[in-house]
C-alpha cells in the first residue's frame, strides 16, 4: 500500500513474509516506490469521483490482468477500496490482508 510503501519506506517486509508462506509473488507493474493508490489516500472512499473510471477499479483491473487468485493487501483502506472493485467487476479473484495469507499458510498440512 503507498502508505506502507511510498510515505513509510516498509516495501521489502511484506514480500518477505509472503513468501515464507511458499506464495508465488506477481507484482503489479505500479509497485514500490512508484505504487498506485487504491484510491482511499485520496478520499476517494468517502466521496463521490469524477471522471470516468474510479480509481480503485483502475487498480483492480491491473491487478485481474496478472492473472493471479489472490490479491494481497497491507492495508484496511486497500482491502475495502479493492474488495468493493471486485464486487463490482464480478471478479473471482480474491482481496486478502497479508496477515491472512500468513493465517491460511498456517493452517495448511
Amino acid at each position: 500500500p503507498c502508505y506502507l510503501g511510498r510515505q513509510n519506506g516498509i516495501l521489502i517486509d511484506p514480500r518477505q513474509i509472503l513468501k515464507q508462506t511458499q506464495a508465488n509473488l506477481i507484482e503489479l507493474p505500479r509497485n514500490g516506490e512508484k505504487s498506485f493508490c487504491c484510491g482511499a489516500g485520496g478520499a476517494q472512499m468517502w466521496k463521490e469521483e469524477g471522471g470516468t473510471e474510479r480509481i480503485n477499479a483502475n487498480r483492480f483491473q491491473e491487478a485481474q490482468t496478472t492473472g493471479a487468485e489472490t490479491l494481497a493487501v497491507g492495508c484496511p483502506f486497500c482491502m475495502v477500496m479493492l474488495n468493493d472493485a471486485r464486487k463490482d467487476s464480478n471478479s473471482e479473484m480474491e482481496v486478502l490482508d497479508v496477515a491472512e495469507i500468513v493465517v491460511q499458510s498456517l493452517e495448511k498440512p
